[in-house]
């Protein structure tokens, strides 16, 4: 009796033990799976925010590249500004429309804005870019006007965004000191960006739905933002105020910095890079939101999470089947089909690996992403469903880390059945077995092909030119400097070739910049045709190529390839089912002898193809250390140029044309002059060229054009009512499209002058694929009675094709065929047959270059109209003129 009661006593307490042991096993079995997940997840979002880091820092820097070239431009301009501005004060004071002028000019140069101003040191703003002057705007309360009013040695000051007062929109503004000769302040000249302006580049990187974009300054205070903040009462694009990391960065003064932190802004959770300008008081922060970048983290999470529950549900179950079997096989029949609903509704390809490598279950997304059936891959080796050949150090070293780790996550290429392979984002870990069970994998993966082709084309766009497809200037000097490293420990050679295309800027003023781009496309094609396979070809920019040469042997090969480039290049382009001409000017630099590092070589290059273009374009010249004196000198009087107008130190002298068969003057040449206050009277071959290039040459040709029309409206009242004056007009005056020569025929309107008293000469050049805009001037012209007279004739290919289809009043004679007239001569016959053809089409003609009795004898022989040379005067000033030309006459009447 009393052992049955101790049995009956046991039986509870074995009950009992049973329940704790169940307990502890099932506790046990979670904390190892909780462990194993929570490792896995760790892993994993590890990597998505190792991931985060460097897709925020990539975009950060292609962001950085593009801002700090748009930023110098408009930097580069309000510098400009501020010196023409300086240089003013320092002669006496402001002239009101040649500052306006140059602010209308500049601000054509700035596309992105929306603007140049100039405000004076108490705040109010005197002049704006092709508007009227602006009347009772006042600066003086606007944060960046005070900033560079407080600091006389800042450089460009960016502001947060304003509403401008007369944009009526919000507006960044880029502003720089205006200083007085002795250093005080005069006031400020600013550029206005719209902030939407600056938020459509932001809007260009991929950051993902909750990403964002924002330019700071050093304030610090937000520039621009993408997307906007939306505020009670409309849209701005201005954030409340920095976070404490943020701060925190701008504090300590780093440069560049990731961080992550939790907008104040829109509580978003982000991932941030931070990078300061190399060259401006900005900062780029590019964030990259946790709910985008992390979104494969919490499926991944969510379904392991719906996993361990069943594993714990299932434990549980299992201990409860010691009381309840029944109960707990139906409860857990149900949990099995919730498991598998889950397992097969992922959106990522799952497998389960035994621990022999062979496949025990796939799901769903499986099946779409590699086109393998269930049953086809069930008790196969993983190995022979994926056989990539690119990837064998990939598979050897996931074999590693799944010994040393039990856990593997990255890229590789996986095969398709029937499609070939993709490029996917694979997770591996290894679960170990307990008990008699061995250990499994799970296998994680999805397609990762866009998200790789997207990168790949930031990259291409950061390193190569989009219209030519060429390597642009960055990726040039990387491959260069890798080849200096190259040729130094081997003593080798590199040769640089600079290459500019001429008059590229007349082809996109004609046709447009889509025929402009042809036209480039063409020239890279017949560039990379004159060279090897391994040398480099680049375009820089604009219609700048460059040539890399690594070991290129003799240097009849390099002169050999120079001419192919050149011989090429002035080929004809077939561009819009027409021709077009064109040229290029080449510089050779050379690799260790005249530059030892990237940026020496290509300013070096640079030089020598300029000096290739004063000789003359279409050809190529060596670098040589006197180019760089002539480059500095040459540099030198284009500076003093931009001045020279303004302070007075041009002036026109006259040389007198000769009526051949009376002996009169009755026409004469204006020939502009430069006294210059330091190196005296700077010959007209030196200035012409720079002021042509520079577009000082429309400013100096219309001062040429009135101021010789005034002298023509004195002489004419004065001496003879019939005297006519002639100016030489250039090809960039008539291309202008806002140029002064469009306005010659109003000025002789003024009493006095009329039609017949001005006459304009052109070059061959003007003529080549005339455009309708020179066609239109002339019809202008000719109304107005302003005649035309053709430069040079005779030493052109197209001469008479000229003479067809234009209405040319005089041709005027080259000097090479007069200098060695004689009787019976080759030189005579040509200028007897040029003065008869011209007759016979109703143009008169100029011989240029008589020096001689003889010549003009023989010119007034053949019927020619005019002489003009140093037998009748060289180029004099006005009052030498008159004594010489009108005194004489005067005598002679009387």
């Amino acid at each position: 009796m009393g052992k049955t009661r101790a049995d009956a006593g046991k039986a509870p307490e074995a009950m009992r033990w049973l329940r704790w042991r169940v307990a502890l096993i099932v506790v046990g079995l979670n904390l190892l799976i909780a462990l194993l997940i929570a490792s896995f997840l760790g892993d994993y979002a590890a990597t998505q925010r190792q991931h985060a880091w460097t897709n925020a820092e990539n975009l950060n820097r292609a962001l950085d590249e593009g801002l700090e070239g748009r930023f110098s431009q408009i930097d580069i301009v309000l510098q400009s500004v501020a010196d023409e501005h300086r240089r003013e004060l320092a002669a006496g004071g402001i002239d009101a429309a040649a500052l306006q002028d140059i602010l209308d000019r500049q601000a054509r140069r700035l596309p992105d804005t929306i603007g140049l101003r100039v405000t004076d040191a108490q705040g109010d703003m005197l002049w704006a870019s092709n508007q009227p002057r602006p009347n009772g705007v006042n600066v003086l309360d606007r944060e960046y006007f005070q900033a560079v009013r407080d600091d006389p040695n800042g450089g460009m000051v960016v502001s947060k965004p304003e509403f401008g007062r007369l944009a009526n929109m919000w507006i960044s503004i880029f502003a720089r000191r205006l200083s007085a000769p002795d250093g005080s302040f005069a006031g400020e000249v600013h550029a206005s960006i719209p902030t939407q302006r600056l938020e459509q580049i932001f809007a260009t990187l991929d950051v993902g739905r909750h990403g964002v974009v924002s330019l700071w300054n050093d304030a610090p205070a937000t520039v621009a933002r993408f997307p906007q903040v939306a505020k009670p009462g409309g849209v701005i694009a201005l954030a409340p105020s920095p976070s404490p990391e943020l701060r925190e960065l701008f504090r300590s003064g780093q440069t560049k910095a990731a961080y992550r932190a939790t907008s104040g802004t829109d509580q978003v959770a982000r991932t941030y890079f931070f990078r300061r300008m190399k060259s401006y008081p900005l900062s780029l922060i590019v964030g990259l939101a946790d709910v985008d970048y992390g979104a494969d983290w919490k499926a991944i999470a969510v379904r392991f999470a719906t996993l361990y529950g069943l594993l714990f549900a299932a434990s549980v179950v299992g201990g409860v089947m010691i009381y309840l079997r029944a109960a707990a096989q139906a409860h857990a029949k149900g949990q099995e089909r919730l498991a598998a609903s889950v397992y097969d509704n992922s959106s990522e390809g799952m497998a389960i690996l035994d621990a022999d490598r062979r496949v025990v279950d796939v799901n769903a997304s499986f099946v779409a992403l590699t086109g393998f059936d269930a049953d086809e891959v069930r008790g196969r080796r993983v190995s022979r469903l994926f056989p990539s050949t690119r990837d064998v150090g990939v598979v050897a070293g996931v074999a590693r880390a799944l010994i040393e780790a039990r856990h593997w996550s990255g890229e590789m290429w996986l095969s398709r059945k029937d499609s070939g392979s993709f490029l996917a984002r694979v997770s591996v870990s290894a679960i170990d077995g307990s008990g008699a069970e061995r250990a499994k994998y799970v296998v994680l993966f999805s397609d990762a092909t866009e998200q790789k082709r997207a990168q790949e084309t930031i990259w291409r766009h950061a390193n190569f030119d989009i219209v030519t497809q060429l390597p642009n200037r960055r990726q040039f000097c990387e491959r260069l400097r890798s080849e200096i490293r190259k040729a130094e420990s081997v003593g080798a050679e590199i040769a640089v070739i600079f290459i500019d295309l001429d008059r590229f800027k007349d082809v996109n003023d004609r046709f447009g910049h889509a025929v402009g781009d042809l036209l480039l496309l063409q020239a890279a094609e017949r560039i990379r045709s004159c060279v090897r396979v391994d040398d480099v070809v680049a375009r820089l920019g604009g219609d700048e190529f460059t040539i890399m040469l690594p070991n290129f042997g003799e240097n009849n090969a390099l002169e050999r390839v120079t001419a192919d480039v050149v011989s090429a290049l002035a080929r004809p382009y077939a561009l819009s089912g027409g021709q077009c001409f064109s040229s290029a000017s080449l510089g050779v630099t050379l690799y260790p002898r005249d530059g030892a590092d990237v940026e020496t070589l290509l300013r070096n290059a640079d030089q020598a193809m300029y000096s290739a273009k004063q000789g003359g374009r279409n050809r190529f010249a060596y670098f040589a250390p006197s180019l760089q004196i002539l480059t500095s000198a040459r540099a030198r009087l284009a500076s003093d140029l931009h001045c020279a107008l303004a302070n007075g130190e041009l002036e026109l002298y006259y040389q007198p044309i000769v009526e051949t068969s009376s002996g009169r003057v009755v026409k004469a040449e204006a020939l502009a002059r430069w006294r210059h206050p330091r190196l005296g009277m700077v010959s007209p071959v030196e200035f012409i060229p720079i002021a042509e290039e520079t577009g000082l040459i429309i400013d100096i040709g219309d001062w040429a054009f009135r101021t010789a029309a005034a002298q023509a409206k004195a002489w004419r009242r004065a001496y003879d009512p019939a005297f006519q004056i002639s100016v030489n007009v250039s090809a960039v005056q008539l291309l202008a499209p806002d140029g002064a020569a469009a306005n010659f025929g109003r000025i002789l309107q003024q009493p006095g002058l009329g039609p017949g008293s001005m006459i304009i000469e052109i070059t061959e050049s003007v003529l080549i694929d005339a455009s309708e805009t020179v066609r239109r001037l002339f019809t202008r012209y000719r109304a107005a009675g302003i005649e035309i007279a053709l430069d040079d004739f005779g030493t052109g290919y197209s001469s008479l094709a000229y003479l067809k289809d234009f209405e040319i009043n005089y041709l005027k004679v080259d000097r090479a065929f007069v200098s060695t007239l004689a009787a019976r001569s080759r030189d005579y016959a040509i200028c007897e047959a040029i003065v008869a053809m011209a007759h016979k089409l109703g143009v008169r003609v100029v011989a240029e270059g008589v020096e001689t009795a003889a010549q003009r004898d023989l010119l007034a022989g053949a019927q020619c109209d005019f002489a003009q040379g140093y037998l009748f005067a060289r180029p004099l000033p006005v009052d030498e003129f008159e004594a010489k030309v009108f005194a004489e006459r005067l005598r002679a009447a009387s």
